[in-house]
């Protein structure tokens, strides 16, 4: 399995070809209910609590004082080998199925459990046929996600891709992690995309944290008012797009888009070097908008942005992984907010043949 996945399921279409290298764990139609989508994702168990024990040394077991509740080891009714007492304040967190054992947390801890986390996600989606999409468990059984599909399918006019809106719980069991929910685009189907589920929460904000107390029930109104901001945010992204791809450009308004969004340095001496980096920057630019990402919509304004945000996020080299996953998620990429600007510039400017060699030099 992938990424630290334990056990998992994906439904539906998408992401189909990348599981079919690693087992039977894709489905081509939704589960019916909580009670499958847990048997997929293998979450038929729920987070157990046990007492804690610690050892008690026993110097002489005629003076040693025994409790009720001690569990004495013996190899005959008078010779303890060992004693191991109840401690106060801490509790254990095991499977119920296999025993395992998951973390030790204070006993002020309630664990949010499988069942109550798909619960959550079918009340959070407020839809009559919740489509649960992925679920699965993490890092020995120390985290668990559930995710559902929106049925609210959109695409831009000219473009055949259609994006859809998710709401997922993720869910840690260890003292320090809560329990979140999220209104997200990204589909959670292993460790790396948990963490950028995580990061895009954070940095949109459309994320409800449930502490490991009891009542945790009790909030999903309080989430629900919460995650409104995704069908908000997601409406005025809906409406600028639409916007961008109602804007055609022509093939020179095309090119003088590539060279000004990846423009050759100010001065009079430039390294071969460095001219070599932005040729192959601005074909790989070129190359996007020529493929089937943009197939549709490369004559449009919509389409000039999308290429520059695959380029970004998905071309342009990086340094390291933290790197690129901040660039992508954690941090504004200011080239994303300059690509917008610059393909309503360059679908108002008009070009002669000789402008647009002067500029593309």
């Amino acid at each position: 399995m992938p990424a630290e996945v334990e056990t998992a399921f994906t439904a539906g279409e998408a992401g189909a070809a990348w599981w079919d290298t690693i087992g039977d764990h894709h489905h081509d139609a939704y589960p019916k209910g909580i009670g499958q989508a847990r048997e997929w994702a293998g979450q038929a168990w729920e987070p157990l609590e046990l007492p804690v024990f610690a050892r008690v040394a026993v110097t002489d077991p005629a003076t040693f004082e025994f409790r009720d509740a001690d569990e004495v080891i013996t190899d005959g009714p008078a010779h303890p080998v060992a004693v191991y007492r109840k401690l106060d304040g801490e509790k254990r967190i095991v499977r119920s199925d296999t025993g395992l054992h998951i973390c030790t947390v204070p006993n002020s801890y309630e664990p949010i459990g499988n069942g109550e986390m798909w619960s959550i996600v079918e009340a959070l989606c407020d839809e009559p046929n919740v489509m649960f999409e992925t679920g699965g468990v993490l890092k020995g059984s120390r985290a668990v996600w559930a995710l559902a599909r929106l049925n609210e399918p959109w695409h831009a006019p000219g473009d055949p891709s259609e994006t859809y809106p998710f709401v997922a719980f993720q869910n840690s069991f260890n003292r320090d992690s809560a329990a979140t929910a999220r209104n997200l685009m990204t589909r959670i189907v292993c460790r790396n995309t948990w963490e950028a589920a995580e990061a895009e929460g954070q940095r949109t904000g459309r994320e409800f944290v449930f502490r490991h107390t009891s009542g945790a029930h009790n909030k999903i109104e309080a989430a629900k008012l919460a995650l409104k901001g995704l069908r908000a945010a997601t409406q005025q992204w809906q409406e600028l797009a639409t916007a961008l791809a109602l804007i055609p450009v022509t093939v020179a308004q095309r090119e003088l888009f590539v060279v000004e969004f990846i423009p050759k340095p100010v001065g009079d001496v430039i390294s071969d070097r460095v001219v070599k980096n932005v040729d192959e920057a601005r074909a790989a630019v070129r190359g996007i908008l020529a493929s089937d990402t943009c197939k549709g919509i490369d004559g449009t304004a919509y389409g000039l942005v999308q290429a520059a945000g695959e380029y970004l996020d998905h071309v342009r080299g990086y340094r390291s992984r933290d790197t690129l996953l901040g660039r992508q998620l954690l941090k504004p990429e200011p080239l994303k907010g300059r690509a917008v600007s610059l393909a309503r510039k360059v679908a108002a400017t008009d070009l002669t043949a000789r402008e647009l060699e002067e500029v593309s030099r």
